[in-house]
């Protein structure tokens, strides 16, 4: 995770991370802007502020708003997963990822030191101010 462009205070996507939730979903791209993730405003937003909300348990949704460069909105969601990851029913890399109506289940996972599921981020490296 790189620090946000301060440009207005806009968070703009730089680039996504290879094998990267993001770039698995075919639904973010890069000089997007970041409005809202998981419905929190990200304008402004410090880089230990986006990494707290770009983190999450594997195979969690989030739920993003962005502006395309053409100035079109985009509501988009995406999984959190790894290319060496991928829930229990496989979609195409390039298919949009919404989330089920109903919960999706998971594949078995070794636990983590804690217990818990491990936590990933979403693959995106913002552009640097």
């Amino acid at each position: 995770l790189h620090p946000p462009s301060m440009a207005n205070g806009r968070v703009l996507v730089k680039r996504l991370k290879p094998g990267g939730a993001a770039e698995l979903s075919g639904v973010l791209f890069p000089n997007d802007e970041l409005l809202l993730l998981d419905g929190v405003q990200v304008a402004n937003a410090t880089t230990a502020q986006l990494r707290a909300l770009v983190m999450g348990p594997r195979g969690s949704w989030s739920s993003l708003q962005v502006r395309r460069p053409d100035g079109a909105l985009a509501s988009i969601s995406i999984q959190r997963t790894t290319a060496d990851y991928q829930p229990a029913s496989p979609r195409s890399p390039r298919a949009p990822m919404f989330p089920p109506s109903a919960p999706m289940p998971l594949r078995a996972q070794p636990p983590s030191p804690a217990g818990q599921v491990p936590r990933v981020g979403l693959g995106i490296l913002f552009k640097e101010p």
